[in-house]
Order: C-alpha cells, then structure tokens, then sequence
C-alpha cells in the first residue's frame, strides 16, 4: 500500500520536473532571441558551403557632377528605409520561429504530462481498490479512506488538465500554422 502511495508521489514529482524543465528551456529560448542568438546561424553554416561560387570583389566610384547633397540624402533615406524594412522582417521571423518551437514543446511536455499521470491514475486507482478492501475488513479507517480517494482524485484532476493541455496546445500549433498535424 505504501509503495503505491509512493509511485503516486513520485509520479506528481515528476510532473512538477516536467513543469519545471518546460519553463527553463522557454526561458532560455527567449533569452537566446534577447542576445540575438541563432540569428546568422544559417549564414555561419554556409561559410564552408559553395566553394565554387566566385571570390571577386568590386570597387566602384561616381562623382556627381551637380548635385548639392539630394541624391545622397534621398539614397540615405532609403536604404534607411530598406534597412527598417529587414530588421522588421527578421523580427517577425525570429518571433514566429520562437512561438512555433515553444508550442511544440508545450506539445512534447503535455505528452510526456498525460504519459505519467495516466500511470498515476492506474496506480492511484489499484491503491484505493486496496484501501477499500483494507476498510471492509476493519483495518484502516475511514479517514484513511478518505484520503486515499483524495489522492485518486487529485491523480485523475492532473491527468484531464494534462490532457486538456496536450489538446490545446495542439489547437494552438493548428491555427497558428494553418496545418493539421494530426493527421
């Protein structure tokens, strides 16, 4: 009896590590978007890629002949422009890229939640089977009973809200990308 108690503790446990790792790999995710990590990580991977590829360089000069400074500053502007432009685009990108990873690890960490606390209702429930049996034969009482239908109900309470997450977090990855990834 007491070793089932003690893999219904140990499957909460584990719950709350689950819940635990979840948080710090959503944590280090978006501290490495604060510090601009993996940003040039595709380009840093083509350095040695492409050897073929030509190793020219081009220098090129234009002198105006009249311009007063306005072709200069409207160049300016627009490459300001340009520049604003693509900060904004990798932004979105790195910002979409980062929600899509966090919803598939809520998606694994929901899976492995339903996983073990779907082995803790099992266990749970064998134990109050047993606890029932030991109360009809006089050797438990009934607070004792009752507390091990409050740890049966406590398991079956985490096991719906793991499973109720799994589900949402799958509707989630659904509407944000437009794909079923279901089926």
């Amino acid at each position: 009896m007491d070793a089932l108690q003690l893999e219904v503790d140990l499957a909460s446990s584990r719950n709350d590590l689950l819940s635990a790792e979840n948080a710090l790999s959503e944590s280090l995710n978006d501290f490495k978007t604060l510090i601009g990590l993996n940003k040039d990580a595709n380009l840093l991977e083509e350095v040695y890629h492409n050897f073929s590829g030509s190793r020219s360089v081009t220098f090129t000069i234009k002198v105006p002949v009249l311009d007063w400074g306005e072709n200069r500053r409207q160049v300016e502007s627009a490459e300001a422009s340009l520049q604003q432009y693509k900060l904004t685009y990798e932004n979105d990108r790195q910002q979409i890229e980062k929600e899509t990873i966090e919803i598939v690890n809520r998606i694994n960490f929901a899976r492995a939640r339903v996983e073990v606390l779907s082995k803790s209702v099992a266990v749970a429930q064998k134990s109050y089977d047993i606890s029932i049996q030991r109360f009809q034969a006089g050797t438990i009482t009934s607070s004792d009973l009752q507390q091990m239908q409050l740890r049966l109900t406590d398991a079956k309470t985490n096991s719906l809200n793991a499973l109720i997450d799994y589900e949402l977090a799958l509707a989630d990855l659904k509407r944000k990308t437009l794909h079923d990834f279901e089926k």
